[in-house]
């Protein structure tokens, strides 16, 4: 088998992305071990992924708190006939906390399944359980989502530059098949 890259010389390894043949200079060109269209696939994938994460982030600032805000104030007007204006100054301060308590839940994870079976038999373990992590969310989510959203901005930026430097090499960015 020849390599993929350079077909003139005998591969060494294969592609664990797509099973295409890598001589030597091409197994230690990227850290995994993987060929140029592969690589170049997962660098966009996680792009990808990071825009999405911080997309949800905007989304969580702005939108939550300004249903939660504009629900209320519906309600007011159809209950009580409140004709007073709501305090949007608010929405920002609601918008940050649901923010960090996304971001400071990530590194928690999901329950176990020892977590959900115990949860089944006492319900009230449950609600504590949910209470506390969530306390605990909002407390991590502090430290958490501003440092997750710095670093998901460098993150981009260093797969920018990447691309942008294997493009402007040569490299052809090639879809992997």
């Amino acid at each position: 088998m020849k390599c993929f890259h350079d077909p003139t010389t005998d591969a060494v390894a294969m592609c664990p992305g797509c099973n295409r043949g890598l001589c030597h200079a091409c197994t230690t060109r990227f850290s995994p071990m993987v060929c140029e269209p592969c690589f170049l696939a997962g660098k966009r994938k996680r792009a990808s992924e990071i825009h999405a994460r911080l997309a949800i982030s905007g989304a969580l600032f702005v939108g939550i708190p300004a249903l939660l805000f504009g629900a209320l104030y519906f309600l007011l007007n159809v209950i009580v006939e409140f004709r007073d204006p709501l305090p949007w100054g608010y929405v920002p301060i609601v918008g940050a906390i649901v923010v960090c308590l996304y971001w400071g839940n990530m590194p928690m994870g999901r329950p176990s399944l020892e977590d959900r079976i115990r949860d089944e038999l006492h319900p009230g373990a449950a609600l504590f359980g949910g209470l506390v992590r969530l306390v605990l969310a909002g407390i991590l989510g502090v430290f958490a989502a501003p440092v997750g959203i710095a670093s998901s901005f460098a993150e981009l930026a260093r797969i920018r530059r990447t691309l942008r430097e294997m493009e402007s090499a040569g490299s052809s960015p090639v879809a992997s098949a």
